[in-house]
């Protein structure tokens, strides 16, 4: 089957060593922002003594980056 006529291949992350090296088409995402989201909830969740946080609900921005699988 030959790609990307007959078929697209999509990677997610955009690891640089598997994304640049096979010229995988990947989505993007913001993982420096999703690591400080994550990271303030775990602090916020330790603050309050294992308390019961409520709900987060936050969207990052993705970017897709086209190569040669797309």
């Amino acid at each position: 089957m030959s790609v990307p006529d007959k078929l697209a291949i999509l990677g997610i992350d955009d690891m640089p060593t598997v994304s640049e090296l096979l010229s995988l088409s990947t989505i993007r995402h913001p993982i420096n922002e999703l690591a400080e989201a994550a990271s303030k909830l775990m602090i916020e969740s330790i603050e309050t003594d294992g308390k019961r946080l409520d709900p987060v609900e936050e969207v990052f921005p993705t970017e897709l980056m086209v190569r040669r699988t797309s």
